[in-house]
């Protein structure tokens, strides 16, 4: 592993976890004073880790991976690498969506208003 590579593996996990905290914590948090949109950052952070991840995976793979040909130790290290890196990133999104979706009831309160007004006695 180059020192390029190191570097760009160490912002990419700060990165991760940033988003992980901001979707954790991020739902109280409005982005209109900062960014003029009224969207709250856990709804921010959750579209980033949509395309970030799988974007990271794809670049570092493109720009990182040894020629299988010349280097085949590396690159079946490399191979293990990203199928550990990929592992890892979908257990932790996979525990952090199911706690946010395990605490969505309790995070709403809904109020249903009634659908009939209630029967008035007649005449007495």
């Amino acid at each position: 592993m180059t020192k390029t590579h190191r570097a760009f593996l160490i912002a990419a996990i700060i990165g991760e976890v940033l988003l992980l905290l901001g979707i954790l914590l991020g739902h109280h948090t409005e982005l209109y004073p900062i960014i003029g949109v009224k969207r709250f950052l856990r709804d921010s952070c959750l579209a980033v880790w949509a395309v970030a991840v799988p974007a990271w995976f794809t670049l570092e793979a493109m720009l990182f991976a040894p020629d299988p040909t010349t280097e085949p130790v590396r690159a079946q290290a490399f191979a293990r690498g990203q199928r550990a890196g990929l592992y890892a990133t979908t257990v932790a999104g996979a525990i952090i969506f199911a706690a946010l979706g395990l605490s969505a009831p309790e995070a709403q309160q809904v109020t249903v208003p009634p659908t009939q007004a209630p029967p008035t006695p007649s005449g007495t």
